[in-house]
């Protein structure tokens, strides 16, 4: 489930989509490489759950970045995912 491996990542701080994918990469590319078609739907899902949330930052660049991070009931239900596991 990809979004056992979102939580994951933005459980130790909030990522854009492009970090998130990039770190679960690094971590598990030997299992999956996800793409971004596969991680945005993922994300929304969490987002509807009330999982994650999502705020707009501006980054160095000057360009509008949109940055995930997890909530409380994010962290409830990354715990649930882990049990099934």
């Amino acid at each position: 489930m990809i979004e056992i491996l979102i939580l994951y990542i933005i459980s130790k701080r909030e990522k854009t989509l492009y970090a998130i994918r990039k770190e679960i990469i690094e971590l598990f590319g030997t299992f999956t490489k996800p793409s971004i078609g596969t991680i945005h739907p993922a994300l929304q899902r969490l987002l509807k759950e009330g999982a994650v949330t999502v705020f707009e930052k501006m980054s160095d660049g000057g360009k509008k970045s949109s940055y995930y991070s997890i909530t409380k009931k994010g962290f409830e239900s990354f715990k649930q995912y882990q049990k099934i596991l």
